[in-house]
């Protein structure tokens, strides 16, 4: 699983190397996701992510996409916890993380602005084994200008 993961970012990497962007992979388990790597654009600055850093399930474009595609008991076990604010832009409230999910659902990525934290976007795809099952999360990060209008045009499918 974490190869097929790796291969799909791997396939990325000419592209990151022109962007200003970092690039996350993050297999799934049923409750969990933690970042395998970091693959950062040709920028001198980047957003990075430390390997094997876990992440909230509700504060993060990853972890939407992993509520949308994954195991659905684990929405309503998510919606009924604690959903602590990381950034004045964090959805801490149940039924609002449970629209965003139907939302990602909707149009096959997550795209979370600020929610983890500030100045900081994150556009998340899911990725699907050959039996259609989620298997991991592939996230691009950068800061709110270097990805200006891009990737909310593309979410406005």
């Amino acid at each position: 699983m974490e190869g097929t993961i790796r291969a799909v970012v791997a396939t990325c990497t000419p592209a990151l190397h022109r962007a200003s962007i970092t690039a996350a992979p993050s297999p799934v388990n049923r409750t969990s996701l933690n970042v395998i790597a970091a693959y950062h654009g040709a920028h001198d600055i980047v957003i990075g992510a430390r390997e094997g850093n876990g992440l909230e399930l509700h504060a993060s474009s990853q972890s939407q996409v992993m509520l949308a595609f994954g195991d659905p008991s684990l929405i309503e076990e998510t919606c009924s916890a604690d959903l602590p604010a990381l950034t004045s832009k964090t959805i801490t409230g149940p039924n609002v993380l449970r629209d965003r999910i139907d939302d990602v659902r909707r149009k096959g990525c997550a795209l979370a602005p600020e929610e983890i934290l500030l100045e900081v976007n994150v556009i998340t795809a899911p990725v699907f084994d050959h039996n259609n099952q989620l298997i991991g999360t592939v996230a691009l990060a950068g800061s709110i200008s270097q990805t200006p209008g891009t990737w909310h045009r593309a979410m406005m499918i």
